[in-house]
C-alpha cells in the first residue's frame, strides 16, 4: 500500500488448506520481511516467497513443509524469517534441520544447523556479541517428549557456538518469546515450566548461566529491555497475567502490576 493514502499498489494470492486445529484464524502468523527490493513472506503452510517490492511478482519460492517433510506444529508455521546480509534465516524445525539459511536472491539453501529440536514460535534475533555476529534462535515445536532451547549460529556458516536446552516438560507449551541479547548477554522467557533464565556469552563462544527464576515467564509477547531492566507480561492469560519489571542482572522483581481489562 501507499503509506500516505492506502492506495493498492499490487497484491498476490495462492491457495491454502490449513486448518488451525484449536480453532484459531488461519493465519498468516509471521510478519513480511523487506531489504528494500524484495520482500519474503512465510504463511502458515509453510509456503515461503521472494516477491519484488514494486511489483508484486513472485522471483521464487519454497515449500518448507513438503521440502523438509515436516508435521504440523500446534499453530501451523509461525517464525518469522531473518534477514541478515544476504542470507534469508529460518527456523524450520526439521528432523536434521533446525534452522536454514536461504540465499534471498536464488531461494538456494546456504547451510543447515541442528539436528534436535522442532521449530518455534519465536523470531531469530540477530546480535553483535564479543565482536561477532551471531543469531539467537529460541527453537522447540510440537514433540514428545518436548524439547527445545536456545542456538547461538554463525550467520555466514551455520556454524553453532553453543545451544543451551530450555523447554517445559508439559506437551502442550510452546517456546514463543524471542531471544533479548543485552551487550554480551540474551535472556530467554518461557511461560510452562523452567520460566526465564540470563546466560554470559563468554570470549570462546560458550555460555554460562548467570541466573534463572520463574518470576517473568513470557508465553507470545517478548519482554522489553530498558536501562537495566525488562518489562513484559508473566502468563498466558487470559486471567492472572500481570504486567512486571525485573532487574536484569539479578532477576530481581521490582513490581507487578495486575491490570484490569
Amino acid at each position: 500500500l501507499q503509506a500516505e493514502t492506502g492506495k493498492r499498489y499490487w497484491k498476490t494470492t495462492y491457495p491454502t488448506t490449513y486448518e488451525d486445529r484449536y480453532g484459531f484464524s488461519g493465519g498468516p502468523r509471521c510478519q513480511p520481511v523487506s531489504d528494500g527490493d524484495y520482500v519474503y513472506t512465510l504463511g502458515a503452510e509453510g509456503k515461503l516467497h521472494c516477491l519484488k517490492l514494486t511489483t508484486g511478482q513472485i522471483l521464487w519460492k519454497r515449500d518448507i513443509v513438503k521440502e523438509f517433510a515436516l508435521k504440523q506444529n500446534f499453530f501451523g508455521v509461525g517464525a518469522t524469517p531473518l534477514l541478515e546480509g544476504d542470507v534469508l534465516i529460518v527456523n524450520v524445525g526439521a528432523e536434521k534441520v533446525c534452522v536454514a539459511g536461504f540465499h534471498k536472491r536464488t531461494g538456494k539453501m546456504l547451510w543447515g544447523a541442528g539436528d534436535e529440536w522442532g521449530a518455534s514460535y519465536a523470531s531469530p534475533i540477530p546480535a553483535t556479541v564479543q565482536g561477532k555476529r551471531r543469531v539467537f534462535v529460541f527453537a522447540g515445536g510440537e514433540s514428545q517428549p518436548t524439547s527445545g532451547g536456545l542456538l547461538c549460529i554463525d550467520p555466514t556458516n551455520g556454524k553453532i557456538d553453543f545451544r543451551h536446552s530450555w523447554r517445559a516438560r508439559r506437551y502442550e507449551s510452546v517456546n514463543a518469546s524471542s531471544p533479548i541479547v543485552v551487550g554480551n548477554q540474551v535472556y530467554i522467557s518461557e511461560c510452562y515450566g523452567p520460566g526465564g533464565v540470563l546466560l554470559d556469552i563468554l570470549p570462546d563462544g560458550t555460555a554460562k548461566e548467570v541466573w534463572s527464576n520463574r518470576v517473568l515467564n513470557t508465553h507470545f509477547m517478548t519482554a522489553i529491555h530498558k536501562d537495566g531492566y525488562l518489562y513484559g507480561i508473566d502468563g498466558h492469560g487470559p486471567r492472572n497475567a500481570p504486567f512486571v519489571c525485573i532487574e536484569l542482572k539479578t532477576g530481581k522483581e521490582m513490581w507487578r502490576i495486575e491490570p484490569e481489562w
